[in-house]
């Protein structure tokens, strides 16, 4: 009886034994996993932040680029201006170049030669105004060169924005499903 009892209580504290090393091995593997799971929340989070940052950079870039366009088109409005003006003086100018031909022609009055001069002195300003025109142009396509690149900038950091933004929002539902394990 003793030695059956013996041999049964031994048997029990075997398998006690290997029963709680079983759980200390498993105990182990979950401290292990939750280093892990630890490591792996903080990296997320440190990528989250890097996110956050990288999004607010290229949102304070999509204010600046919204607001050097918005120069450009008040810059290339007030040269469309310019211009305006330079073809309403050369209009002016044109009329008036014919208004003296005809009053030279019909009349009789002038010589020739004041006819040429008055007629040389009103092409020199055509000419001026005429210079004038071109340079406006050749700015205003310059600055609507400008403002194309810069819309295409815009459009490449508002997309970046967009990416960054769903890389954020992944990340956060990740986030949010790691504290539900954890």
């Amino acid at each position: 009886d003793f030695t059956a009892l013996k041999n049964r209580l031994s048997n029990e504290n075997n398998d006690l034994s290997r029963q709680l090393e079983d759980l200390e091995n498993q105990i182990n593997g979950l401290h292990r996993l939750k280093a892990q799971l630890l490591s792996q929340l903080e990296e997320a989070k440190r990528v989250a932040e890097e996110e956050s940052r990288e999004r607010q950079n290229l949102t304070a870039q999509v204010k600046n680029l919204e607001h050097q366009n918005d120069n450009l088109r008040i810059h290339a409005d007030e040269e469309s201006e310019g211009k305006a003006e330079c073809l309403r003086q050369m209009s002016k100018l044109n009329a008036e170049i014919q208004q003296w031909k005809a009053r030279f022609e019909g009349e009789g009055l002038a010589k020739m030669e004041e006819i040429e001069e008055a007629k040389r002195k009103l092409m020199e300003k055509v000419q001026d105004l005429t210079d004038v025109n071109e340079a406006a142009n050749a700015k205003i396509m310059s600055l609507e060169k400008t403002r194309h690149k810069l819309m295409g900038d815009l459009d490449d950091a508002q997309v970046d924005v967009e990416r960054a933004a769903a890389y954020v929002g992944a990340l956060e539902k990740k986030q949010r499903a790691f504290d539900r394990i954890v």
